[in-house]
């Protein structure tokens, strides 16, 4: 099986650390990719069904400290976010709609110009910005 894969930009717009997840696919197998996300980190991520799963499962002791100090849970799930709309139109959903935005944006010139030194900044669908509410 080809393995197809769906591009996103997505910027961490906090001062939290988080876990994303992707189901991609690797050897002939489908596995759960997982990548840590600093505070106001910018990254490319990739799934192979463009669909990723925000969470708060930590394995670093300060990553949690800090999430503690903002008086919100450790070991929770967010949220996700896709690369295409589904037939609603929605891009996120957000298991925490009370503290945080999760919203997806079309790639502007300023952007573009930002990821044209990447290799796979020509493959990337939009952005999708995670903010904690005021």
């Amino acid at each position: 099986m080809d393995s197809i894969k769906e591009y996103i930009y997505f910027h961490n717009n906090t001062e939290l650390p988080l876990i994303i997840e992707a189901w991609v696919w690797i050897n002939g197998t489908s596995i759960l990719k997982t990548v840590h996300i600093e505070p106001y980190e910018k990254a490319i991520l990739y799934s192979t069904i463009g669909e990723w799963y925000m969470n708060t499962m930590l394995l670093n002791s300060h990553d949690k400290e800090l999430w503690i100090k903002k008086g919100l849970e450790k070991c929770v799930n967010i949220g996700k976010f896709r690369s295409k709309p589904c037939i609603m139109g929605n891009y996120c959903w957000l298991d925490w709609e009370d503290k945080f935005e999760c919203f997806y944006t079309e790639i502007d010139s300023n952007t573009k110009k930002e990821l044209e030194n990447i290799e796979l900044g020509s493959n990337i669908d939009g952005l999708v910005t995670l903010k904690l509410k005021d």
